[in-house]
């Protein structure tokens, strides 16, 4: 599976941390799924970098931020 499909590399911050080696820490997404279900997720990329200081990938963390929500909403609706 291309990430590219799931995730919009200049919006989430992955190009920056491909091109300039800066993390990405738990920034909030939103992914569409083919169903047209928006499923809220938290992304994480650190830089994997050379010897020679040169970004050769990344290792990126996806988090279904789903019931996180649900809990947030349940807590709002009761106070």
């Amino acid at each position: 599976m291309d990430l590219k499909k799931i995730i919009n590399f200049p919006t989430s911050g992955i190009d920056q941390t491909l091109n300039h080696n800066q993390p990405v820490l738990e920034k909030e997404i939103q992914h569409r799924k083919s169903s047209g279900e928006i499923i809220p997720l938290a992304i994480s990329a650190t830089p994997i970098i050379e010897n020679d200081g040169k970004c050769q990938g990344a290792v990126i963390v996806l988090r279904d931020l789903s019931e996180i929500k649900q809990l947030e909403e349940k807590v709002r609706r009761s106070e």
